[in-house]
């Protein structure tokens, strides 16, 4: 790694030679190792070696190796030139018409053996390999030979997505989010060249070629389409996308938001009794009765600790508990979670931190504070429009499971999928192997439960999730306005929202939320009694008395009446929620209209 040259000057400059490596290539190859070293030369070689093995077999036809399979170098494949592409200039017409589709392979050619070089193979995925194919196929058309004119990248017909490899096939993609909504993880059909990801509204897939290549797929050996309960091709695409807008690793896509906290929490389980979460007391009604009592059911008990006070959570963690888990911003009390710390506690620990993210998409990243997982009910505000049931969890690849003994379904064979151990099985996929985590819980809880998402569904929330950053905004600046025109009012006992707080709540607030977005969509207040509540529930014009949240209009529960009904009046005193709470959700209308609805309902008190 060291340049010899510059070694012999100091020879000759010192009577020395120069040893010591510049401090970033050090800090490179440290780092080279510590990967290789969780990877282990064995699987790191199967992996380059199937990646050579498909560029040879993609390019068969085409170009040819120059050497035999067995011989190629795993980390830099060879291939001779086509004939005509005798010199340097005729091969820059190639070698232009590739990056002119976002494709670059070595730039030289090496006249000796009339050959070039494909390498970085460690960093080259399985789409880039197909787009690749497609841009040779295209470039040596019969009949047009080397010199032809290149094929514009929008005449190439090519695989999901035209960026470069790796930002095709993993979420560390160079947009921002607002980007990303539109953009990720899907670029058009590869047939028809529509743009909109379409419906793939089936459920089976013809099995067709080699009966050991279909055998892999089922065994996790390979990528491909089996049955839509546990993948599909637009919930695919939806599950790419997200995960690029939220700078996750990857995302799985399930039914509902309920489904999104069951699955990303029982698949960190051990499969016996004992385990345990502690988790914040502030949490939506139904995501406190899965907790308390639905998991405990499973053998996995409930730990309750302060989000005001993280040494709390310390303090509840032994050798069984299997995660931190709460809302970011709870639903409906609006406490803040410090999620930086917990994931502190939780490094510290060796216990990954999950967050529900549903009510603020965009103006948090929990990856960005250090989160293992989040989940989402995209049903919320990625949909934006109250029309579609979804899940969404997201692997932001800040947790390691290895070695761990609280998670021996990570680590040895998995009897739920024939022994599989999922660390290995990433080696073995693409598109499928960038989360040991959601790869799990694909193929055996979602698989098992069956909590799939419908793929119209998919369809639905990738045209919501496009309008996100915008009504994000607007739903943010509508809150604050709403708020302060609460907090004046006289017959309004409090107003909680995140943007109002302050001392030790304000700096979480400060530390967790995006302040480009704003502090949320939700707002709740207290009037005086329960009965006062429900007057003014029933005095409301313009706004919609529903449970739901995160609808482009404004939403208003009474918890009492609806959500927290099944909560024992001690436990939803205790998180907050009390019979005067009115939760609000503020649309995107006309923040006027929304205000005077409030005023004219609060008279009726």
């Amino acid at each position: 790694m060291l340049d010899v040259r510059d070694q012999w000057l100091s020879l000759e400059r010192t009577g020395e030679w120069r040893s010591t490596p510049p401090t970033h290539i050090v800090q490179a190859t440290t780092r080279a190792l510590e990967i290789l070293e969780e990877e282990s030369i064995p699987a790191r070689r199967r992996r380059y070696e199937k990646v050579r093995d498909d560029l040879l077999n993609e390019l068969e036809g085409v170009v040819s190796p120059l050497l035999a399979a067995n011989v190629q170098s795993p980390v830099c494949v060879a291939f001779v030139a086509p004939s005509g592409m005798a010199d340097q200039a005729a091969f820059d017409g190639l070698y232009r018409h590739l990056a002119s589709h976002n494709l670059y392979i070595y730039s030289k050619l090496h006249i000796a053996t009339r050959s070039f070089r494909i390498g970085c193979i460690g960093e080259i995925q399985s789409g880039w390999i197909q787009q690749l194919g497609c841009a040779f196929r295209t470039y040596f058309r019969p009949g047009q030979g080397a010199a032809a004119r290149p094929i514009s990248a929008q005449e190439t017909s090519q695989a999901l997505v035209k960026v470069p490899p790796r930002v095709a096939a993993s979420a560390q993609v160079p947009w921002s989010p607002e980007t990303a909504v539109l953009h990720a993880g899907y670029r058009r059909d590869p047939v028809t060249k529509a743009v909109a990801v379409p419906i793939y509204q089936n459920t089976a897939y013809e099995l067709d070629g080699d009966l050991n290549h279909i055998a892999d797929v089922y065994n996790v050996k390979a990528d491909g389409f089996t049955y839509t309960r546990i993948i599909n091709p637009t919930t695919r695409a939806l599950e790419r996308r997200y995960a690029a807008v939220d700078t996750g690793r990857d995302s799985l896509a399930v039914a509902s938001g309920q489904a999104a906290t069951f699955l990303a929490i029982v698949n960190l389980a051990s499969g016996q009794v004992g385990d345990n979460v502690v988790a914040s007391p502030y949490l939506y009604g139904n995501t406190w009765n899965l907790l308390h009592n639905t998991l405990k059911r499973l053998g996995i008990s409930v730990r309750t600790a302060d989000p005001r006070r993280p040494e709390t959570f310390e303090r509840a963690i032994d050798d069984r508990t299997i995660c931190l888990f709460g809302e970011v911003i709870s639903n409906p009390c609006l406490i803040p979670l410090p999620v930086k710390q917990l994931a502190e506690i939780g490094r510290k620990y060796g216990v990954p931190v999950v967050v529900d993210n549903t009510t603020t998409p965009l103006v948090c990243r929990p990856s960005d504070l250090g989160a293992a997982i989040t989940t989402y009910s995209a049903t919320k505000y990625i949909c934006g429009h109250g029309t579609t049931l979804g899940g969404l969890i997201v692997d932001n690849g800040k947790f390691s499971y290895r070695g761990a003994s609280r998670f021996p379904l990570f680590n040895g064979p998995d009897e739920a999928h024939g022994g599989i151990i999922w660390r290995s099985a990433l080696q073995d996929v693409d598109d499928l192997g960038k989360s040991e985590f959601l790869l799990k819980a694909r193929m055996t809880w979602l698989r098992d439960t069956g909590a799939a998402i419908a793929p119209f569904a998919s369809f639905q929330l990738i045209q919501g999730l496009e309008t996100l950053p915008l009504r994000m905004k607007q739903h943010c600046a509508n809150a604050r306005v709403v708020a302060d025109a609460l907090k004046k009012h006289p017959k309004v006992r409090r107003v909680f929202y995140p943007g109002l707080f302050e001392g030790a709540d304000r700096e979480t607030v400060d530390q967790t939320l995006n302040p480009a977005y704003g502090h949320g969509a939700m707002v709740m207040f207290e009037v005086e009694d329960e009965l006062a509540g429900r007057k003014f529930i029933q005095n409301v014009d313009l706004m919609y008395h529903v449970s739901n949240v995160g609808d482009a209009r404004t939403l208003v529960t009474h918890p009492v009446s609806t959500t927290h009904t099944t909560v024992p009046r001690e436990k939803r005193e205790a998180a907050g929620i009390f019979g005067g709470s009115i939760r609000l959700c503020v649309g995107i209308e006309d923040v006027d209209d929304i205000v005077r609805d409030l005023h004219k309902a609060l008279a009726a008190i």
